[in-house]
């Protein structure tokens, strides 16, 4: 009985190991046939030597500049002259190789490249059989090749190389700072969409532009504002969607491509996004960076020999500084400079024309970040204004006092091989001393770096002073404005009471309360119907002289601050899909009415769910399914979710997407009837 137990335990080993190589054997094969030759693409070792993992999913090849990529053929007949291949765009021969092949099993393998001299696009790779008759040759049309930037320097070893790829190419996670939130990003570089977008957008640039990742990268900031993405500030969002839902880049790209014009609407950050996504995609190392108390220098100042602006970096009585503003930074060698590659600011939001461009279109960068910090007042690609956006001299107009700390207060980014699961608002990279002139370094130390930052304003010397408890109030939460110190009667006291945007600039006044210096907000008035325009305001508090004038002393703005989305994401092991369980609580004591939630799932599609209402302050719970894609290791699924009595709140779900084990199966491909089996013959044995 045990010999026919150990017989059977065998045969089953032998007919799994048989299924496995038919399984194997049923893989699709990565040659290809057009016509005669027959073709592979070496996809998996194209893929490693040019760093492209996340375009896996899209057809062709994505090749680097400069490095070789390879492909193999195969003939149904001896041939041993050399094969011409050639790159097309719209027909025209871009390049051309003439190469002998390197034989191997009967098979033809070729090593190419494409030299700096190409510009970046999309081709298609052509060949002929070279021993065919002249007359009968036939140019075939092996694939797509997707020509990138080469982001590799002589000024860097292979680990700088290794952080810029894989932190600042081939990376999809991200924050964005606003404020005093850090929104989720899905930057989805390696989209079919994202490629897609990026040749449309190409086909408007030079060959020049496309030539030159200086020109390129200014070029994009151009196009994105004036092609992609249409942006507005005013708060009336009714017929697009309003900036602060989105949460990634493709949902964007996918609207500009479907209905062929400027989706409505975004903002500084969403400006940023795309354009990190695009630079990415087009092989250019990017980052997102917020700049807190960001000044908007208008260049007042001009005379009769200049027509163009001079950017001037004092701010002017009409010029503001907002609270913060959100750009892009690419990493860039500077020919025209004569400098090393490093980071350059450029930035797609449309504030201003740019100066010293035919026609002065928006646009900005790239400034090469050194030189700001250098003071280098060179007027070469907006490095002026970007330099006072961080640089800029504020003088409190009261008191003549020089605010020192509220124009380029911080500035950060995404700290790099930060996890996605790690969702911590102050884990930042701090880049400050990146921008700032040595000179006007702010006195207060880097670590002492408090976000979001203090109000800083023209306080008047020996008045009131005012204080919010607690310091940052959450949405729905009571709150006091409590005024201290100065020598003015609590009859006399006047607190105002401000709504302001996400930039800082005033939407008016909302109330005024007079005789009193500890304000219950709650308790006096109703701030809810608010908050779908904005959850910043701003409170200060003075008094009225004989003649009625209102004397200002002291002021705070405060951000009341969402609740996060709590949010479970489950991978399924025997597939790729991933279930997602989100929680958010009400914190209103009204109900909550024309929700949005929208998902940025991992395979690059944009999920949008709608609910009618969520109850005054009740939990709400729903679920939906994702799919990895072609990712792999741990992912980041953002979320926002938006209603008509409030802006939005964010959330984030993680995963892994490697491969998990399929249809619980054991170590070593045994399974539980052998298992069985092989528990049945020991036992045999020792009885």
């Amino acid at each position: 009985m045990a010999c026919f137990l150990v017989v059977l335990f065998f045969a089953s080993l032998i007919a799994v190991s048989a299924s496995k190589l038919t399984v194997e054997s049923s893989k699709p094969s990565h040659w290809e046939t057009v016509e005669h030759l027959s073709y592979n693409l070496m996809k998996e070792e194209n893929v490693k030597a040019h760093n492209s993992k996340l375009f896996r999913r899209v057809p062709g090849l994505h090749v680097r500049h400069d490095v070789e990529f390879q492909l193999a053929l195969k003939l149904h007949k001896r041939c041993d002259r050399p094969f011409e291949f050639q790159l097309l765009e719209n027909g025209d021969s871009i390049f051309t190789w003439s190469k002998n092949p390197l034989v191997k099993d009967g098979e033809l393998h070729f090593h190419l490249y494409v030299n700096r001299s190409i510009p970046v696009g999309q081709y298609n790779l052509i060949t002929s059989d070279p021993c065919s008759d002249e007359k009968r040759k036939k140019k075939l049309r092996i694939t797509v090749v997707n020509v990138l930037f080469n982001p590799t320097s002589a000024q860097l070893d292979k680990r700088n190389v290794d952080v810029l790829t894989s932190e600042y190419i081939n990376n999809n996670c991200g924050y964005i700072w606003t404020g005093d939130v850090a929104i989720p990003w899905d930057y989805a570089v390696g989209s079919l969409t994202t490629t897609r977008s990026k040749n449309d957008l190409m086909e408007m640039m030079s060959t020049s532009e496309r030539s030159n990742p200086v020109l390129y990268s200014r070029a994009l900031t151009r196009l994105i504002g004036s092609n992609v993405l249409y942006g507005s500030w005013d708060g009336d969002y009714e017929d697009g969607v309003e900036p602060t839902q989105w949460v990634g880049s493709v949902d964007i790209l996918a609207r500009w491509r479907r209905y062929g014009e400027q989706v409505k609407y975004g903002q500084c950050w969403v400006f940023a996004g795309l354009l990190t996504t695009l630079l990415r995609a087009s092989g250019i190392p990017a980052r997102t960076v917020t700049n807190f108390g960001s000044h908007h220098d208008r260049g007042l100042t001009d005379d009769e020999t200049q027509v163009l602006r001079a950017y001037d970096n004092i701010v002017q009585d009409d010029e503001g500084t907002w609270n913060f503003h959100v750009w892009s930074e690419a990493w860039l060698e500077r020919p025209d400079l004569g400098k090393p590659a490093d980071w350059n600011a450029v930035d797609a939001t449309p504030q201003e024309p740019s100066p010293l461009a035919p026609n002065n279109p928006y646009q900005a960068g790239p400034a090469y970040v050194p030189n700001i910090r250098g003071n280098i007042r060179a007027a070469d690609y907006d490095t002026l204004f970007i330099l006072a956006e961080v640089n800029a001299v504020k003088v409190c107009p009261t008191t003549g006092r020089v605010l020192s700390q509220d124009v380029g207060y911080a500035v950060v980014t995404k700290k790099p091989g930060m996890s996605p699961q790690v969702y911590d608002y102050y884990n930042f990279e701090l880049i400050t001393s990146s921008y700032k002139i040595p000179s006007k370094k702010r006195a207060i130390e880097d670590t002492d770096v408090v976000l979001p930052p203090p109000y800083i304003g023209c306080e008047r010397d020996g008045g009131m002073r005012v204080n919010v408890t607690p310091p940052r109030p959450s949405v729905g939460e009571d709150f006091r404005v409590i005024v201290t110190e100065g020598n003015v009667s609590a009859e006399d006291t006047v607190i105002r009471f401000e709504l302001r945007n996400y930039m800082g600039e005033s939407l008016g006044i909302i109330s005024e309360f007079m005789g009193m210096k500890v304000l219950d907000v709650t308790e006096k008035m109703d701030y809810l119907p608010y908050l779908r325009n904005s959850s910043i305001f701003r409170f200060s508090i003075g008094e009225y002289n004989e003649l009625g004038d209102f004397i200002f002393h002291d002021a705070i703005r405060i951000r009341l601050t969402y609740e996060e989305i709590a949010v479970e994401a489950v991978k399924d092991p025997n597939s790729t899909n991933i279930t997602v369980t989100i929680t958010y609580i009400n914190p209103l004591s009204v109900p909550m009415t024309g929700v949005v939630i929208n998902i940025a799932s991992p395979d690059n599609n944009y999920i949008r769910l709608e609910e009618e209402e969520i109850p005054a302050n009740s939990p709400f719970t729903t679920t939906t399914v994702v799919d990895c894609g072609d990712h792999e290791g741990d992912i980041m699924i953002p979320i926002s979710l938006d209603s008509e009595e409030t802006q939005s709140a964010y959330g984030l779900g993680w995963s892994n997407c490697g491969e998990g084990e399929q249809g619980g199966s054991t170590p070593l491909g045994i399974s539980m009837l052998q298992i069985m089996l092989l528990s049945v013959i020991m036992t045999t044995f020792y009885i």
